[in-house]
């Protein structure tokens, strides 16, 4: 089950009614990233990431349509090319996992690597206390 949907039926627990996600409609950024906290949100929650987990979606998110090959990760992310390249593999994984199956945050090109989803919004707060951002996608 993926986080949005056991969100809902907390909710729905707790006498609250059932309804659509605020950011289903586009109607937003579906991922917020606040580089100096190195913290992400997914709506109002706050998503628990492994520091790998983290680097590899900043990554992703400072260069939102460029394609990474696993070995140009493993030497942005891990910081060293040596370290087998199903490594990749295992922490895109756990990324989609803990972001959500209706988060399309790491797309796949078969044959070639990884980039960020064309269709996930990722917004990148500079400055939390100002209200700055920067918009990505």
């Amino acid at each position: 089950m993926d986080l949005g949907r056991f969100e809902a039926l907390l909710a729905l627990l707790d006498g609250g009614a059932l309804s659509p996600s605020p950011l289903a409609d586009g109607e937003g950024p579906r991922l917020r990233i606040h580089p100096e906290a190195r913290s992400v949100y997914r709506g109002r929650t706050e998503i628990a990431l492994t520091r790998r987990e983290y680097d590899l979606l900043w990554c992703l998110a400072e260069h939102p349509r460029q394609v990474f090959t696993r070995r140009q990760l493993l030497g942005r992310v891990w910081g060293h090319p040596y370290t087998s390249p199903r490594s990749v593999d295992v922490h895109v994984r756990r990324l989609r996992v803990k972001l959500g199956a209706d988060v399309p945050v790491v797309t796949t090109l078969r044959g070639v690597g990884y980039r960020l989803g064309a269709d996930c919004s990722v917004e990148i707060i500079r400055d939390p206390g100002a209200g700055l951002t920067e918009r990505v996608m």
